[in-house]
């Protein structure tokens, strides 16, 4: 239920593909928008040699008899509790589970688990990386990368397993009551108010990443993540706070990718779950200093006529855009030149707004009503105070332009919207690419 456009709706129907069984995959999206999943599936079944009565879409809206009638529901990260359709499957007590559920109750082997309102995609990579870098076979899924349940054949119990967990995701493991062996919480920021109905109730799925551990488990929690402080209380594993004030106790890292305070806390985090983990620090900041980075985090995309271009498109939030301001700000004269704005999650851009009227010159808004609402606060701040050039933009092809236009020797251009991608894009990785590949064009080009 829900096969959406990323790996993991595709990853379940894969999964029991594989087991024998006939899959209805349905979703409320119409077919026109699920084009890459729906072909990516039907290539695998024919491979397979499935035959046609064992997989079915149902597309554009769910069927009631479908709930009625099937013996198993794989509820996708995405679709509330409260649906209907799973209230038609409770009532004649058809079970219900989730893809990770799935996964932690087969895994053969220890797994760690990184959440966090930002910064988990990539301590979630740098920490399979350095495992990588101990000789270590490791395997990294979730909410990266590749559909947890498709790893599951390649997984042994002495495979380093590194997951990646949304709080849609971590809500799937209450009813198993399964926790990571190592649990690290990179921070908890608001986010997502439009599906949790206030701060606290988001703060507690978060808390659902160590809720079920036991006593010989470990939860690595930023010491900053009060909202947390409650639930904590109940935890029975061992509690590790980062970061120390004083810096110490860390190897020293000389990495352009991971610039920033906000990386420090990754930095952190990764280093005190690769220590649980058995990792020597010899390896540990081998492994610190060759880690490249993820695409879409502060990204440097290209240098054209003088001016960098950075993707920043996983910037779903404003803390996110606020950190990309503050680490890729410039030497004065240059300046940067900020695209913005997107879909509107019931967010506060107060913050945002300021740190936009102190660090950007130029400013180019992308549509949804998160651009309608930074407007607004930008409008209070009163943005005579430092003249910024604004600009609307229909298209990130349009953005890219505007900002080529605009900019000088030394500038750096960066999307790092502060808001989520719904509406203009697929999702914000498609956002991401759709700017480098602008980008990629204005280079030609330049040539």
């Amino acid at each position: 239920m829900g096969i959406g456009l990323n790996e993991g709706g595709a990853g379940v129907v894969r999964f029991f593909l594989r087991r024998g069984a006939e899959v209805t995959a349905t979703d409320l999206k119409p077919a026109s928008l699920l084009k890459p999943t729906l072909r990516a599936i039907n290539t695998y079944a024919k491979k397979l040699g499935i035959p046609k009565h064992s997989l079915r879409f149902v597309l554009g809206g769910h069927t009631k008899a479908d709930f009625r009638k099937a013996d198993l529901i794989i509820k996708g990260p995405g679709v509330p509790d409260s649906s209907p359709y799973l209230a038609i499957a409770r009532k004649r007590d058809i079970p219900i589970a989730t893809d990770m559920e799935i996964f932690f109750a087969e895994c053969q082997a220890p797994i760690i688990g990184v959440t966090g309102s930002k910064g988990k995609s990539t301590t979630a990579s740098l920490i399979a990386h350095i495992l990588k870098k101990a000789g270590k076979k490791v395997v990294l899924a979730g909410n990266i990368g590749a559909s947890c349940l498709d790893t599951l054949d390649l997984i042994t119990p002495e495979t380093r397993v590194v997951l990646e967990l949304s709080s849609w995701q971590l809500e799937g493991l209450q009813n198993s009551k399964k926790s990571p062996h190592i649990a690290v919480i990179t921070n908890v920021l608001k986010e997502h108010l439009n599906r949790y109905s206030n701060f606290t109730a988001y703060a507690k799925a978060k808390s659902l990443v160590c809720a079920f551990q036991k006593e010989d488990d470990y939860c690595i929690i930023n010491k900053k993540a009060d909202p947390l402080r409650p639930f904590l209380k109940k935890i029975k594993s061992r509690i590790l706070f980062f970061p120390d004030s004083k810096k110490r106790n860390i190897p020293k890292v000389r990495n352009s990718a991971l610039e920033g305070e906000h990386n420090l806390e990754n930095i952190w985090a990764t280093v005190l779950a690769c220590r649980r983990a058995g990792i020597p620090d010899r390896v540990i900041k081998i492994g610190l200093n060759s880690y490249r980075g993820l695409p879409g985090r502060q990204e440097r995309v290209a240098i054209v006529r003088g001016v960098a271009y950075y993707n920043d498109t996983t910037a779903t939030m404003p803390d996110a855009a606020i950190a990309a301001l503050k680490t890729l700000q410039p030497k004065p004269p240059a300046s940067i030149i900020l695209i913005a704005g997107g879909t509107d999650k019931k967010l506060d851009f107060k913050t945002l707004s300021r740190e936009i009227v102190s660090t950007v010159r130029v400013l180019i808004f992308l549509p949804g009503n998160a651009t309608d609402a930074m407007k607004m606060e930008l409008r209070k701040i009163v943005m005579t105070r430092k003249k910024i050039s604004v600009f609307d933009a229909r298209t990130i092809g349009e953005a890219v332009r505007i900002a080529c236009h605009s900019a000088t020797k030394g500038d750096r251009v960066l999307l790092s919207p502060g808001a989520a991608s719904f509406g203009l894009f697929q999702n914000e990785f498609d956002r991401g690419k759709q700017f480098v590949n602008s980008v990629r064009t204005l280079y030609a080009r330049a040539k």
